[in-house]
């Protein structure tokens, strides 16, 4: 989900409520981790990463660490200028984890314009198979 917020109070003392984004599209990588099953519904993303495994006959599989990357296309279909997107986690399986470089954060994204957030995802050896849900959050 997008959450855009704004805080702008103009001179007549109402809130500034002409902001919004959207989702546009996402899309994932195959790496030494497989990003690429990504959707997106209304505001939401969804990642269902694979990452490879150890199978040995009579031992429980061992998870191979690995990375992949997902990238967010965001679309600001407000008035005003969205000054920060960050991704927010809202369902994460065990051992992943998900970093957005803070240059990506702090892109400024005009009325009618784009921009592209960029999500390193990692498993590390504990790593669950599971669905990454989350949303990106904006402000202005």
């Amino acid at each position: 989900m997008i959450a855009a917020s704004s805080r702008a109070v103009r001179a007549t003392g109402f809130i500034d409520s002409t902001a919004s984004a959207k989702v546009a599209s996402a899309s994932g990588t195959k790496s030494s981790a497989d990003c690429s099953n990504v959707t997106v519904d209304g505001s939401t993303v969804t990642l269902n990463p694979l990452v490879g495994r150890t199978v040995v006959d009579g031992k429980t599989p061992e998870v191979i660490p690995g990375g992949c990357t997902v990238s967010i296309r965001i679309e600001n279909t407000g008035q005003v200028p969205l000054t920060s997107s960050r991704w927010t986690a809202e369902k994460l399986p065990t051992g992943w984890s998900i970093a957005q470089s803070a240059s990506n954060s702090a892109t400024t994204i005009a009325p009618g314009q784009s921009a592209t957030i960029q999500l390193s995802v990692y498993a590390d050896s504990s790593a669950t198979a599971g669905t990454i849900v989350g949303r990106i959050v904006s402000a202005t």
